[in-house]
């Protein structure tokens, strides 16, 4: 029963239960723009940055705290890093053939340059792009 509950959690629980009726309508969107849409129309809608170079990673392992510090730039002829994300976001990184290949947090962002700090370390080369 709910007679021991007043106004106010009454309110409180509708503002909730809208919130994630909300996120939930906004993650299917989300969810279908990932299979839908190019990285690079993604990154026009302001949702990922694409064209991004893997030039450096730096791992610290330590057990449970291990560290994966990864360092991107623009491929050969993209435009600037888009300033889309915020130091400590969270981020998903894909490559060009594979999705969530790994999350974490940015680190530093600037015009030439993202730091993320991942969960796992991600594969250098010249053929892979992410």
């Amino acid at each position: 029963t709910m007679q021991h509950l007043n106004e106010n959690h009454l309110v409180w629980f509708q503002r909730r239960s809208d919130m994630l009726r909300l996120e939930g309508a906004e993650s299917k969107v989300t969810q279908e723009v990932l299979w839908t849409l190019t990285p690079e129309a993604r990154e026009k809608r302001g949702s990922c940055i694409s064209n991004a170079k893997l030039d450096h990673v730096d791992n610290k392992h330590g057990g449970p705290g291990s560290s994966h510090v990864h360092s991107f730039s623009r491929q050969n002829g993209a435009a600037a890093m888009p300033q889309i994300f915020q130091v400590g976001e969270v981020v998903v990184v894909s490559s060009s053939t594979e999705l969530a290949l790994s999350q974490g947090a940015v680190l530093s962002i600037s015009w030439s340059k993202l730091t993320v700090q991942l969960d796992r370390a991600l594969p250098m080369g010249d053929d892979i792009h992410y």
